[in-house]
Parts: C-alpha cells; sequence; structure tokens
C-alpha cells in the first residue's frame, strides 16, 4: 500500500530534498581560502573541511529534531510590546499542545528573543523566531515541503534547514498556515499585547477526507492516519 507521508518511522531518513540542501551549502562547496565557514575563513583545506563538518553535523542535528519531533495539535502565540529608545519592541511566546510519538498529548512553552531595531514589520518576525523553536510546528511545514509543497513564510535554501521567514508580515501566515492544516486566528490586539491561536483547519469534505484516510492507512507505530 503506498503512503504519502510516514509518521514516527525514526528508521527512514525523511526530508531528503531538505537534507541534500544542507549537503550542498555545506560538505560540497569546494574549498578556497575566500570562503567563509560561519564569519570565519580558513588559510588550510583541512582546517576548513573541519570547520564545515562540524557545521553540517549541526544542521543534521537540527533535522534530526523536528524528524523526531511529535504531531502538533494547537497553540496561542502572545506577542508582549515594549518601548524602547529603538521604538516598541516584541517578544513572542508560544504555548502550544503536541502528541508524542507515544500517543500522548503534551504541553510546552517556548519564548522568543525580543525583536531589535525598526525599519521591518516586528510582528512577524517575533512571530517567526518562536515558531522556529518549536519541532513540533516545524515538523507539519516540513512535511508538506518535503512533498513539494513551497511556502512563502518558509526560508530555504543551500546550506540551511528550512526556517519561518520573519519581516513579511502576518497575512502571509495567514494564508499559508491552511497548506500545511492549521489556520491563524486573531484573538485579542491592544498596544502592549497581541494574541493568535493557531488550529487544525477543519476539513469541508468528509467524502474527500475519508478517500484520502483509504489510501494511506493507519500508521503502524502510533496507529493514527497521517493526515
Amino acid at each position: 500500500m503506498s503512503r504519502t507521508i510516514l509518521v514516527y518511522n525514526r528508521n527512514t531518513r525523511r526530508y531528503e530534498r531538505i537534507r541534500e540542501d544542507v549537503y550542498d551549502g555545506t560538505v560540497a562547496v569546494p574549498y578556497s581560502p575566500d570562503q567563509y565557514v560561519g564569519f570565519k575563513k580558513y588559510a588550510t583545506e583541512r582546517g576548513y573541511r573541519n570547520a564545515v563538518q562540524k557545521e553540517y553535523e549541526s544542521k543534521l542535528d537540527d533535522i534530526r529534531s523536528v524528524e523526531e519531533a511529535g504531531d502538533f495539535e494547537d497553540g496561542t502565540i502572545v506577542l508582549d510590546w515594549t518601548k524602547t529608545n529603538e521604538g516598541n519592541q516584541a517578544r513572542a511566546t508560544f504555548d502550544y499542545r503536541y502528541t508524542d510519538p507515544n500517543g500522548n498529548l503534551m504541553y510546552r512553552r517556548v519564548t522568543g528573543p525580543r525583536t531589535r531595531g525598526c525599519g521591518y514589520d516586528k510582528e512577524s518576525s517575533a512571530v517567526s523566531d518562536v515558531l522556529d523553536l518549536s519541532p513540533e510546528f516545524r515538523k507539519s511545514f516540513y512535511d508538506q515541503l518535503d512533498n513539494g509543497k513551497d511556502f512563502s513564510v518558509i526560508r530555504r535554501g543551500k546550506g540551511y534547514a528550512p526556517k519561518f521567514e520573519g519581516g513579511i508580515g502576518m497575512s502571509a501566515y495567514r494564508g499559508d498556515l491552511p497548506k500545511a492544516g492549521y489556520v491563524l486566528e486573531d484573538v485579542a490586539h491592544n498596544p502592549k499585547t497581541d494574541v493568535y491561536a493557531i488550529r487544525r483547519a477543519k476539513v469541508k469534505n468528509m467524502a474527500k477526507k475519508a478517500k484520502s484516510n483509504s489510501k494511506v492507512g493507519w500508521d503502524k507505530i502510533t496507529r493514527r492516519r497521517p493526515y
């Protein structure tokens, strides 16, 4: 029986396209004395190769954390605004629920860094920073990227694992989340706080959903359908 997405199977190397992008932008790059690894140049090829291998392994660890993450269920993003000498700055806190590989419903809170500077959309930047801290939420998008979908809210390219894009406005997130099976809802807004909820998108056509389920089948590990 064909499968479109495997869930919680650590023996399968998911996200091969993402892994290839990381490889092509790190280990596969030819040595040059002018080539940077991070913010440093290396006078010898041996030093360069050692550094780039460490960078490659670090990025693979990031991808593995998403591969082994649970399934995101729902959550709430709260943005706290503070006035500074650089203008109003935002910090986002993300409280969310997810189902772990054993089928248990779990809770987690992550808090992103406070924005700095001016001249860009700080709201979506704070949101992107905190979403990057949730491997469970990133997994929802990685699964779709691995199946060929693209998102305006995802920054991807050679040499790094895909991350959420900041400074692009919340409308971009409203438009892209349904592609990953979720919706972004406005909860509350005032000068000091913005609150958003992320929920699973409702499936309008239940017959279509049932047909999809029959093709995909149950996951043998979690006993859940991967949709």
